[in-house]
This record gives structure tokens, sequence and C-alpha cells, in this order.
């Protein structure tokens, strides 16, 4: 416990002192900053008490902040008769117990190999970056930071350390791995132009130097890569790894052609313009000339050649996975116990390819002892005449103690230095004579209430300085947490004059300002007037404003909302008044009012009606009797719902169509109508009555017609409305020999029809009449013959309705014999009355008697 306490007497005149004292003074305090943050809220509630007084003043208050470090909280109690004083005075210590923040760490870094490297320099890798909120500036120390990095896995740390020697470390890898140049791929790191060659030969060299082979080409697709290679080098001739064997005259067949690097020759170029070889051709090259196509040409020239790299220069991508998946991470440890190493250990990687361990090597072993530092520990693993590396680091810090005189005096991490041989410490004592009396205030303010400015949750406090003075004669260093005049917010703030003398005793006047609101909120945005129609078959809908938004304070707080009623309040048709009360922390308040009209404008809706109709008149009736159900009707405002109608049922609908319409309208004069039709048909067709019988009649003298009359048949109908009667004949008309109908004819106006139909028949029974006959003939024979031709004129027959046939029984020019013929015309009329012509005819001998 770092516990100081000082009681001073002070006594008037013969007054007997009192001795106030604290009898309980807490102990040091020491607590870890908030995370985040570089303070801590200190509390000590509780933990004070004083005898024979009170506390009077105290540097800090319980419950306040305490920044990162050291701190002496000073609490001073008085006398009840303000006569005597005693001190309380204790450590309040802030640790940082929070590790840097590392806010980017790289990730991975993969990397391909090119032709035939087996490491990488000078790479650009991100670096890594941290932020602290006590320690702006945490030391970094760079696990493994080279300029060259091995095909293969490398581990790398970033260790941050603040000076509380917390410690955050970013890790990542350095990954090198090669191409895959298997033959079967055209990629630019798997084909190199070698162009510092003086012949064929020295060409192969270059390449079998470079762990490669003059380049072969198995198909059409590499030969465009390769040709393409060539145009890009803008190059004469290059050669490549083709080379005639045998008789070099004559065309070549495939059988004398050989690729150097012994693959088989299954692809020629089949565009080369030939591959006649001369007796000192024996290589060949891609040829400018001919388009890059392939020719043959000599082995002694120095031309360009291409070198194909088909086994791996470093490890595969599978092979790097094996040693990323188990190779260890970098290893951070501290010295064991009075000594300056510390032992390792790990786990060795175990690299797997296709079934089988690939042998492992490294440069250290785990239980290794590692001294104060960085050690880089290397493993190798090699497959298929590829080498990776697996690389980390042992770090190894000291945390050393100095001691003097059995007390400990500091503690350090080495933050970054690796070696301590030569650290030193001293220790020694003095003797110093120490000033242990505070420093004095006169004309401490006392505490100061204040409104705030209109419209601002601030105002300007002003005040007098106090004094400060000390026992040694020194003007004490003074500070201050506010000046006046400053600008004070909303709230209690306590104005604390610091005085410190030149052997760091302090004092403190303290006093408070209180700044207080006693302005009312004002609405500027509140709700206006609402008119809202009720929601569709309902007498209520909810009504939303906004509570948010709407008020505002001086104090630049958002005042508290509180409505008679909330938003979204479901209300009944009807006119409300809502009262919106603004109240700001300090309880000042103000009101917005609005007022919410809901209305009914939906019409009411009928649930069930009848459907239009068609019937028939009644029997013998101009119209029908009609039944219907009542519709029923619903409405939203669930009130009474009034309802007409143009018709009601039971009742008689003429012909045609009758509109029949029920109106309903509720309380608030929403109407709602609907219509049906009622549409009587008369189907009954008109009657006739008074029948006229059928008449029979003889035409009138010498003609062939009659003038008949008859009484006119009378026709009734059900409609009882005008009838159209039409007749083929009318009474005293004229009619001809014959038979004759007449039909009467009754359409309603309903389109019904009906028809009487009597016959008159008019007979004839004049027979013809021949207006001339022939009269009696005498002639004589032919000579020297019994007969002669007769002629005579026709007779003339006349009818009243005409002759039908005249017939005889001898015609004009007839041969006759001697004697008397009797000439018969007989003559019949239509109505086959018949009437007879008779004429004779005599003849006589013309005989002369010699």
């Amino acid at each position: 416990m770092n516990l100081f306490c000082k009681i001073l007497l002070i006594c008037k005149g013969y007054q007997l002192c009192m001795a106030v004292h604290f009898t309980n003074c807490p102990g040091k305090k020491t607590q870890a900053a908030d995370f985040g943050t570089n303070r801590k809220r200190i509390y000590w509630d509780g933990e004070v008490a004083v005898s024979d007084g009170y506390v009077h003043s105290s540097t800090h208050q319980s419950g306040q902040y305490f920044e990162f470090g050291e701190h002496t909280v000073r609490i001073v109690a008085k006398s009840h008769d303000g006569n005597h004083q005693a001190h309380c005075n204790f450590g309040v210590t802030i640790t940082d117990e929070e590790i840097p923040n590392i806010t980017f760490c790289p990730d991975d870094v993969y990397i391909t190999l090119g032709y035939v490297e087996t490491s990488k320099s000078s790479l650009s890798i991100p670096d890594s970056t941290v932020i602290d909120y006590i320690d702006d500036t945490p030391v970094k120390v760079v696990l493994y930071e080279s300029d060259e990095f091995f095909a293969g896995v490398t581990r790398v740390s970033h260790i941050y350390t603040d000076f509380s020697c917390n410690r955050a470390v970013c890790e990542f890898s350095v990954i090198l791995q090669s191409p895959e140049c298997t033959g079967s791929t055209f990629e630019d790191n798997c084909y190199k132009m070698e162009c510092s060659t003086s012949n064929y030969n020295n060409y192969v060299r270059k390449c079998q130097s470079m762990n490669a082979e003059p380049v072969s080409i198995h198909s059409n697709a590499e030969n465009e890569f390769l040709k393409q290679m060539c145009i890009d080098s803008g190059r004469n001739n290059v050669y490549m790894g083709l080379e005639a064997v045998g008789s070099t005259s004559g065309t070549l067949t495939d059988e004398q052609l050989d690729w150097n690097d012994g693959t088989p020759v299954d692809f020629i170029d089949v565009d080369a313009p030939d591959l006649d070889s001369r007796s000192w051709e024996y290589c060949h090259a891609f040829d400018r000339s001919r388009s890059y196509h392939w020719e043959e040409v000599s082995c002694n020239a120095g031309y360009c050649g291409i070198c194909k790299h088909v086994v791996s220069s470093g490890p595969s991508p599978d092979f790097v996975a094996a040693l990323e998946q188990s190779c260890p991470s970098n290893i951070v440890m501290e010295t064991e116990s009075g000594v300056d190493y510390a032992t390792a250990t790990w786990t060795p990687p175990v690299v797997t390819i296709d079934g089988q361990n690939v042998p492992i090597t490294s440069s250290h072993q785990p239980g290794d002892q590692f001294i104060l530092g960085t050690t880089l520990v290397e493993i190798s693993a090699t497959h298929s005449g590829a080498t990776g590396y697996c690389k980390f680091t042992v770090y190894v810090e000291g945390l050393f103690r100095i001691f003097c005189s059995a007390v400990i005096s500091s503690t350090a991490c080495n933050l970054g230095t690796y070696h301590h041989a030569g650290n030193t410490a001293t220790c020694g004592f003095t003797v110093t004579v120490i000033d242990t009396e505070s420093p004095v205030f006169s004309g401490c303010p006392d505490d100061i209430s204040l409104p705030t400015d209109a419209f601002l949750p601030t105002t300007n406090v002003v005040w007098s300085d106090p004094i400060a003075s000390d026992n040694s004669g020194a003007s004490p260093l003074v500070s201050q947490s506010f000046y006046s005049n400053d600008v004070f917010r909303l709230g209690i703030h306590e104005v604390t004059y610091n005085a410190t003398d030149l052997s760091g005793n302090e004092a403190q006047c303290n006093f408070s300002i209180t700044i207080f609101d006693s302005e009312d909120p004002i609405f500027f945005n509140g709700s206006r007037n609402r008119v809202v129609n009720t929601n569709p078959g309902l007498p209520t809908s909810p009504v939303w404003w906004s509570v948010t938004d709407i008020a505002r304070d001086n104090s630049e707080e958002i005042p508290i909302i509180n409505c008679t009623y909330v938003p979204g309040h479901v209300f009944r048709f009807g006119n409300y008044t809502v009262n919106c009360l603004a109240t700001d922390d300090a309880g000042n308040y103000a009101i917005h009012t609005f007022y919410i009209a809901i209305l009914d404008e939906e019409i009411p809706l009928f649930t069930s009606q009848p459907n239009s109709t068609i019937v028939e008149t009644d029997s013998r009736q101009p119209h029908a009797l009609m039944e219907w159900i009542i519709p029923t009707v619903f409405d939203n405002s669930m009130e009474e719902v009034f309802v007409n109608s143009t018709h009601q049922p039971n009742t008689t609908f003429p012909i045609g169509d009758t509109t029949v319409t029920y109106w309903a309208y509720d309380i608030f004069k929403n109407v709602n109508q609907f219509s049906f039709n009622i549409t009587v048909l008369d189907t009954e067709v008109p009657v006739f009555f008074n029948l006229t019988a059928n008449i029979t009649v003889f035409t009138e003298v010498s003609v062939n017609f009659a003038h008949v009359n008859w009484v006119v048949v009378d026709v009734w109908d059900n409609s009882g409305e005008p009838l159209n009667v039409t007749s083929t004949y009318s009474p005293g008309d004229l009619f001809y020999v014959g038979l004759t109908d007449v039909t009467y004819t009754a359409i309603d106006q309903s389109g019904n029809i009906e028809w009487f139909t009597f016959s008159i028949l008019v007979l004839d029974r004049e027979s013809p009449v021949f207006i001339y006959c022939p009269t009696d003939i005498v002639i004589p024979t032919w000579y020297r013959s019994p007969y002669v031709n007769v002629t005579w004129q026709l007779p003339n027959v006349t009818d009243n309705v005409g002759v039908h046939e005249i017939v005889s029984n001898y015609n004009p020019n007839d041969v006759f014999r001697l004697g008397g013929t009797t000439v018969i015309y007989n003559a019949t009329d239509r109505a086959m009355n018949f009437e007879d012509c008779q004429f004779n005819i005599t003849v006589i001998g013309n005989f002369q008697i010699f």
C-alpha cells in the first residue's frame, strides 16, 4: 500500500484542538486502460472514512477517467469547526495491457520463378501497418528481412512491441515456385533464345549449361508458338535441335532426321518449301526468308538458337503446397531464467509426393538452444532434381531487471535489442531534504451556476483567478483545467487549479460550474393536419407520422417526443386532436398540435343482388308478375345503411325491358347503386274470331270474273296494343275464275304473327259461243272421179274465260266422197263448258254421157 497521511493541527487562541483524521485511506490502485483507449475510470467510493470531520476537497473524483501513467490523488479533510485539516494521498497507476493493433497484415505472397531461376531478389512485399492507443510508435522487428528469397517457402514475421512490452505478431509466407515446363505447355518461362553462340555445337552446350536442351518440336501448336518467338526476335535464322543423319543428298526422310534431345520425330513442318539437304547441311533452323519455316542450314554458322527447359528448375506447385502445409511458423520466445538463451522445439515438416516421403535436411533440430536475437532455420527438400526450402526464424528476447538494495527500481523489455552484453546499472544513495508542504490557494471561487445563451448549449463564464503561494518563497507552477471567459457546455464542469512547488508538492483549488438549460425545445418539422380515408372494408385507418427529427433543442440533444396517440394508431372515422410534447433533458417542453380527420368515402357494397331476368307474359295478360330476393348490403362504417329501389318484388311488369335500380347510402351519404333488367316477352300470337267461311260464286255474265264481298274478320291480342292487320284481298275485290285464298295476317308489337285464310271459288257456267259457223256446202266431184277437195272458212268461237280447245271431225281441204257429210266443230272452254258448230257438205257427181 502506498499510503501517506498527514495531520495538520491548527489551534486559535485557547480553543480546544480537535484532531480530525482519516480512519481509512485507499491504497494504491493499479488497473489496465480500457480496451481501445488510453484511460480508465477509477472508483474509491466507500473506501474513504474521516473521523471528527468531513472531506473538504480532493484533487480527483471517484469515477473519473485517469490516463495511462502514474497519478497521485490528494484528499483534504477538515474538522467540523473548520480549524483542523488531515490529508489522504494514494497513487493511481493506469497500465497498458493491450497489444498493438495490426490493421494490415499481408497475405501470403506467391511468385513464379523465371527461366531456370532458383531465387528472386529485391521483391516488393507489402508492409504491415499498426496502431497503438498509448504508444504512438511501437517498435517493429522484422524476422527474415532479406534481399533474396529462394524457391520454396519462407516465413516472414513483423513483431510490434509497445513500451509496456505488449507484443503483436503479423506472419505471412513468401512462396516461390517454378512454371510447369512439362513439354506440353508453351510458356515463355520454358523457352529461351540463346544468341551468344558460335556454331550449332556451341548452341547445344549453351542449352545444356542451363539445364535445358536444344528445342524439339512435337506439334503444330508448339511450332507456331516458336515461330512467333522468332518473328518477335527479328533474327534471320534460329537454330532448332533437328539434325540430319546418314546421307544428306536429296530429299530427307523421317528416318534421316533426329532431335538432339532424343525425343521421337513425330512432327515435321509440312509447309516448309523443301528439306533437300546438301552435303554440308546437317542442321536445321527457322528461316526468316521462308516465313520462318524450317530450312536445312550449315552447322558452322553462329545463329541464335532456342533452348527448351523441360525439367523444372524449382519445386512444382504441388511440391510447394506440401512444404507450405508443414513448414513451422516463426518462433518468438524469452530467455530462460538466469541465462541468455532459450530452447526451441517445433514439429519437423513432412513432405509427401505421390505417396512417398521426400528426404529432409535442416540447419537446426528441435530442442536446440538459441541465443538472444534472431536465428534463421533452413529446411530443404529435394524431389526430381529440384530443391525447395522451408525457412523460419527463432527469435529470443531477454526480459531483465536491475536490482538495487534489494528493491526493484526498474523493469524493461528489450524492444528489438538482441544482445544485452554490456548493459550496466549503478546503485547508490543520496541524502535529500524533502519539502512536503503543499502550496496554498487564496481566493478560490465558489461554485457557479448559469443558464445557457439563447439557442445555444453553451455560455461564457467569467471568474477571478485564485492566487497560489508556497512556504518555499518561490512561486508555485500553476496549471488550470479551464480559463475565465471559456465557453462551457451544458452540465457540471469541475474547474481545477493545480499548484506545484519545486519539491513536487501539489495543491488544488476546485470549484464547479453548472450550466443549466431553461430554454424550451422548438418544433420545426411537426406533422401537418392529416385527412385520411378509412381502409377498404373497415371503419378505421392507421395514421403514421414522424416523431423523429421534428423538434430541436438548444442543448443539441434530441428532445423526447410523446404524443397523445402513437404513430400507427388505428383511428375510427371522425375528427381527432393530437398533441405532441417535446421534452429536453432539463425538463423544458413544447407542445405541437395537429388534427386528424378520418373520412369514410367508401360506398356501401351490395353483397347479393338479383340477376337480370327474361320471362314471358302471364297467359292472356299484357304483363308478368315478378318475385326476387331483396339484395343485402354491407358498409365499412358498420352503421345503418339506407336502401331504396324503383320497384318492389311481387309486382307486375309490362311487356318490354324494365330497369330495376337499388340505391344504398350510408350515414356519410356515400351512395352505391346497381341495376338489373326484367324483360317481359310477349310470345302469344294474336287471335282471329268471327271467321269468314269459304265462298263459291259464278262469273258475271260474259266475263271471267266476279266481284265478291264478305264480312271482315275480327282479331284480338293479349298485349292490348294496336295490331298490324293485313290481307291479301278486300271485300268487293274482283276474283277470276278459279280458287283464290284470302289470307289475313295479324302482327302484334312483339312480332308475334297469326294468319287466317279462307277461299273464294269463282265458277264459269257459260258455254263457248260460235260467232261464225260455216253454212252447208254443195260441191261436185272432180272430173271422172267420185271425190273432191272441199275447203271452208274456219268457224270463230269466243268464251268468257277463253277457249281451251276446238276439235273437228274434218278440216278444210279434206277429200270428200259423193254424198253428204256432216262437219262438226266442238269448242271447250277452260271451265270445261262446251258448244258445237255443225254444217253439211254434199258432194254431187259430175258426169258427162257420150
